[in-house]
């Protein structure tokens, strides 16, 4: 079932390869290396002269996530052949080719995540946070490199941060919605069936169509203060399920069989679809 619901974003997913890239991409390259050395030694960052052909596009922050998200302006400045159709569940989502100098390279499929009016790095994003071992309020540094391979080609670099303390979201027992006991399903299967009355009533803004096999996308934020933006579809007439997403919220949290987890609205919420989620442990 969720192969279907994720087929046309699969064929895209490509895995990191090892590399030397250093040797065809120009003088961009090396400065993105001389940022990762100076990260990586853990010392302050301190701005390097751009020599000839360098070409610093912008900087963003790793967030407390499982995707990264840039501001739809700000990402067709940057990345003009970028296409707002490419939501989720496109057969033809953009396509980001990262070279990170003498480690990886990656062809990093994005979508346009119209709620947030934000360009999402989708499922690879995890695998790309956990490889370079980044944490929340690193800096991602984007390059275009010269000569470049192609149009969608480009050079990260990483400033690493000393992190800050996560805040702990609000759970207001006025906002709780509803609650739902993990079975050996829900926590080994990696996908959540929510049954279509609690949709209704608790995620009214919530709908989509049966039978379409459409993938939409819902936002929970943790006790963590971690952002989950998870895969959502309708199964049948009774139910609901959460899939991409769900599974690496299980590994993460350590969830059990016979453990409750229960949701919220946010005091403050980023848009509708926006919800708090807690687990009660055993």
């Amino acid at each position: 079932m969720s192969d279907k619901g994720t087929s046309g974003e699969e064929k895209h997913d490509q895995s990191p390869s090892t590399v030397n890239p250093g040797r065809h991409l120009g003088s961009a390259s090396v400065l993105a290396r001389q940022h990762m050395r100076a990260s990586l030694a853990n010392k302050d960052y301190v701005e390097l002269p751009v020599a000839s052909g360098d070409s610093f596009l912008f900087e963003t922050e790793v967030n407390c996530s499982n995707r990264l998200l840039i501001p739809t302006e700000r990402a067709k400045q940057h990345f003009p052949r970028f296409n707002t159709s490419a939501t989720k569940g496109s057969n033809e989502p953009n396509i980001l080719h990262l070279t990170i100098p003498q480690t990886k390279e990656w062809h990093m499929p994005i979508i346009h995540y119209d709620d947030e009016d934000a360009f999402m790095f989708t499922r690879l994003w995890p695998q790309f946070v956990k490889f370079h071992n980044l944490k929340t309020s690193d800096k991602i540094r984007f390059y275009k490199p010269y000569p470049c391979l192609h149009t969608n080609h480009y050079v990260v670099a990483f400033d690493r941060s000393k992190g800050n303390v996560a805040q702990v979201p609000e759970f207001r027992s006025k906002n709780f919605l509803f609650q739902l006991k993990m079975t050996p399903g829900d926590v080994g299967h990696k996908r959540l069936f929510i049954h279509n009355d609690d949709v209704v009533s608790h995620f009214p803004l919530f709908y989509i169509p049966e039978k379409t096999r459409t993938v939409d996308i819902i936002k929970f934020t943790d006790a963590h203060n971690k952002d989950w933006y998870m895969d959502v579809m309708q199964y049948d007439s009774d139910f609901y399920v959460i899939i991409e997403g769900w599974d690496g919220f299980v590994k993460e949290r350590n969830l059990k069989a016979m453990e409750v987890i229960k949701f919220y609205e946010p005091v403050q919420r980023s848009h509708m679809r926006h919800f708090l989620i807690e687990c009660v442990k055993k």
